[in-house]
């Protein structure tokens, strides 16, 4: 059973805000298994080496936004989002599903995977300030990790320590299960 139905479009006319397609999925409550989802999600949006920059930006340059974020609405869980022109919803779409099942099946590109933990460690290092950070590196790197994440000590571990494989399984049992897509249109 889906948590959200699938393909629901939502008008709204907020004049700043884009079209975009999101893709809402659960997120566990244990702190592991949010780390690696963390990292599953990080892989496959919100890093310039992840699977949809490099499809969409690179080979069809066809949207603006790629990223992934926390969500108060419809209900507090995890998105996807990418902002693009309504009439590439449908293709977004596919190629946000391709991507969940490929990391799904442990399919992630080795320099994806090495670039997202890296970035993931540089920014946990950043904000636990054990490297110097520029004032714009910790606002924006504190907005990056959650609030419980942020004051976990095993959180670099977990990171350290994390294979392709834990990845996959928790794309499996949290990405891949109980999702929905949303549409939201400008007017």
């Amino acid at each position: 059973e889906l948590l959200f139905p699938t393909f629901s479009d939502i008008t709204y006319t907020c004049p700043d805000r884009a079209p975009k397609i999101e893709y809402y999925f659960s997120s566990p409550q244990d702190e592991t298994e949010q780390t690696l989802l963390r990292l599953a999600r990080r892989v496959i949006a919100d890093h310039p080496f992840s699977i949809l920059n490099r499809k969409l930006r690179l080979e069809k340059a066809m949207v603006y936004s790629i990223g992934t974020g926390e969500y108060w609405w419809p209900r507090q869980e995890v998105a996807i989002a990418v902002g693009a022109e309504p009439e590439s919803f449908d293709a977004i779409g596919q190629e946000i599903e391709r991507a969940v099942q490929a990391v799904s099946e442990g399919d992630i590109p080795q320099d994806t995977f090495d670039a997202v933990v890296g970035c993931e460690l540089l920014d946990f290092a950043t904000q636990k300030h054990e490297i110097p950070g520029s004032e714009w590196e910790e606002t924006l790197t504190g907005n990056w990790l959650d609030e419980t994440l942020a004051t976990d000590v095993s959180h670099k571990k977990i990171v350290q320590n994390a294979t392709p494989g834990d990845l996959a399984r928790a794309a499996r049992q949290y990405l891949a299960a109980g999702h929905g897509i949303f549409r939201t249109i400008q007017e």
